[in-house]
């Protein structure tokens, strides 16, 4: 299945591995969905980021990927620091297709990735422009914002709530 894959250093590889060889490139510690919207409904592919599922716990392990965040964006995603390496492949939501819902990207997709990505570095590298502009001000947010944090609150009385 042939995948692409954002290092934290901001280097792009397309590569070829099997679901597990593709789970690995994350970390051992398992693979968080990135949700990522269809460009244009229903005809054109679909595209699903992978990211490590605990890698803001462990910012020395999993640092920021601020390329990685900008190609997410780009393609989509929420606005979010996403940290570790970032692996994008193809997916398929429809339940009634053949095969899994995680897909090899065809060479279109390659191509908008490559695309995205080089803009990202052209923006980190200084290039005039609105968007570049843009892009370096949501950077320089996955930079430095505070690490995204999960809060649990229940109902008064407890868990289950007043009896």
């Amino acid at each position: 299945m042939r995948y692409a894959l954002i290092t934290t250093d901001g280097e792009l590889h397309v590569k070829d591995a099997n679901w597990p060889g593709i789970r690995a490139e994350v970390g051992p510690e398992g693979p968080a969905g990135v949700a990522l919207p269809p460009v244009m409904p229903i005809a054109a592919p679909w595209f699903r980021g992978w990211v490590n599922d605990v890698g803001h716990t462990r910012p020395e392990v999993y640092p920021r990927n601020v390329i990685g965040s900008l190609v997410l964006i780009g393609l989509g995603a929420a606005t979010w620091p996403y940290a570790g390496p970032v692996v994008i492949t193809g997916w398929d939501p429809n339940p009634y297709t053949d095969g899994p819902e995680t897909r090899g990207l065809d060479d279109v997709q390659a191509e908008v990735i490559d695309a995205i990505h080089q803009d990202a570095a052209d923006a980190l590298a200084g290039k005039a422009g609105e968007v570049f502009e843009i892009a370096r001000t949501v950077a320089e947010w996955v930079r430095t914002c505070p690490t995204p944090a999960l809060t649990v609150s229940f109902p008064a009385g407890g868990r289950h709530g007043t009896a």
